[in-house]
């Protein structure tokens, strides 16, 4: 998974991690959906990057509100 995104294999990075999150049922849910705003924002697709953001940023206790908060900040 990671290993797509950061080889430029955008797409197939956000196949995998909505895969992840699917499922739901992984240690790594948090982390994917995390990863897969990441791979938006360097898709440049600001719609979904933005709904991504939003849906973490509504669970307080998401490891990466914080980082999310200020992403999106840092784009609007």
């Amino acid at each position: 998974m990671y290993l797509t995104l950061a080889t430029g294999q955008t797409e197939k990075a956000v196949q995998s991690f909505k895969k992840v999150i699917t499922h739901g049922d992984s240690l790594f849910v948090e982390v994917a959906d995390w990863n897969l705003a990441l791979a938006y924002l360097k898709a440049e697709d600001m719609a979904d990057l933005k709904a991504r953001l939003q849906d973490i940023l509504s669970q307080a206790d998401h490891p990466y509100h914080t980082q999310a908060k200020e992403l999106y900040e840092h784009i609007e």
